[in-house]
């Protein structure tokens, strides 16, 4: 129904060119209406309507209904005595005034119908078919929030009806990704993209999924193989592409470049952690991989946001690798004090230190003036690890500080109630 009356206005359009040829005016607003229906007749949206408003349509149909009017104009007799008296015709005006009038409520009909997310789905609301409520759950977790539950009942009814929705499929990657389910929001954005790919859809929605796949398995630490590190660094740059704003995207790209290992890595992973913290700095995924990448680059100027991350991954995840992480960032910011007083808290509850560890407490006790206690330290990590001082570089290229330095408390040496095991 609604397509044989878009090609009866379409024709009836084409029609009033010839017949108003003769009438300027009439035949320039009739052809600019023409002309604003055709990106919509020539780019049909794939996936969801866009939000395009029709200024020229609308233009060209005020421009014809002036042309109209003001024609009609000439067989009104005007009020003599009452253009004497005012200047102007009461009855003149009025009937100029219609087009503008007729103009303006168009404009406040578009900006109203294209407000936000909600007035422009409030018509598919109404319809059943699977594919509006896979589109109406997708609007429903883009900008996450309130709506995502919401978000994820429509798309669980989309795909009640259908299997192969990729809308309802990418709402509930949206939605999985807020609940932390990151294996099931591999699961659905993989699932997005593979659909997306069959049916041809836009690559604003491929991108959707691909960012939501490297955001996944970053947060999964799926980044082991070169395979992996490959497909998440492909991944996450496509979706910076097309979500600029979503910080995890520049997380996953940095933590990709990052797990690739080469000179050069460290810096360029702390550049795009940068980044994204611009657009949501309190995000506590972004504090362990920013302290790793910035203890790992040895530049002086990262060692004090390496300490300021660690000390967030540590108070949020008190555990044997952030308290390692928090041990070297105040070892490389030169807080030798609070160090000691980190490895002796590590020390307490391992059954037996890690070659890691071990190489730690040999640089604290090296700034701290013991060469011959930190030689001791640096056997017993090679005995642990041969090749522990290849695959964990420590610079010390901040001197350590005065002991009564801001958040330099703590002993001078390591202070344990368990031997060495």
């Amino acid at each position: 129904m609604a397509a044989s009356a878009g090609v009866a206005i379409i024709a009836l359009a084409l029609f009033s060119l010839y017949f108003l040829r003769n009438k300027p005016f009439s035949f320039l607003g009739s052809y600019l209406f023409l002309i604003g229906l055709l990106p919509q007749l020539l780019l049909p949206a794939t996936t969801c309507g866009e939000g395009t408003r029709f200024f020229f349509s609308l233009f060209g149909l005020s421009l014809l209904l002036s042309d109209t009017v003001l024609s009609r104009l000439g067989h009104i007799k005007m009020d003599d005595i009452e253009v004497a008296a005012t200047g102007y015709s009461k009855k003149y005006l009025a009937l100029a005034s219609l087009p503008i009038l007729l103009l303006s409520g168009f404009s406040i009909w578009r900006d109203r119908a294209y407000a936000n997310n909600e007035t422009l789905l409030s018509p598919i609301k109404k319809e059943q078919d699977p594919y509006t409520t896979a589109l109406l759950a997708f609007h429903h977790t883009l900008d996450g929030g309130v709506k995502l539950p919401l978000g994820r009942d429509e798309a669980q009814l989309a795909l009640s009806k259908s299997q192969e929705l990729p809308l309802a499929y990418l709402a509930m990657g949206n939605f999985q990704q807020s609940a932390r389910d990151f294996q099931a929001a591999l699961f659905d954005y993989e699932k997005t993209l593979e659909l997306a790919e069959k049916f041809k859809l836009s690559d604003r929605i491929k991108g959707f999924a691909r960012g939501g796949i490297a955001r996944s398995m970053t947060m999964l630490d799926k980044l082991k193989t070169k395979e992996d590190i490959a497909k998440v660094k492909e991944c996450a740059l496509d979706g910076i592409k097309w979500e600029p704003t979503t910080a995890r995207n520049y997380l996953a790209y940095g933590s990709a470049i990052f797990a690739e290992g080469k000179p050069e890595s460290p810096e360029l992973a702390c550049k795009q952690f940068d980044y994204g913290r611009r657009f949501d700095l309190n995000d506590p995924e972004f504090a362990f991989p920013v302290a790793l990448a910035a203890l790992s680059t040895g530049y002086k100027e990262r060692m004090e946001q390496a300490y300021g991350a660690a000390k967030l991954a540590y108070r949020l995840h008190n555990t044997e690798a952030t308290r390692l992480l928090f041990a070297r960032a105040a070892l490389e910011s030169g807080r030798i004090n609070k160090g000691f007083e980190i490895m002796s808290m590590y020390w307490d509850n391992v059954e037996s230190p890690s070659a890691e560890a071990l190489l730690i407490l040999s640089a604290l006790e090296k700034q701290n003036g013991r060469p011959q206690a930190a030689e001791e330290y640096r056997k017993l990590a090679l005995e642990r690890d041969a090749d522990i001082e290849r695959k964990f570089k420590l610079f010390l290229v901040v001197p350590p500080k005065p002991s009564k330095d801001l958040d330099n408390e703590g002993p001078n040496e390591l202070v344990v109630k368990k031997k060495l095991k």
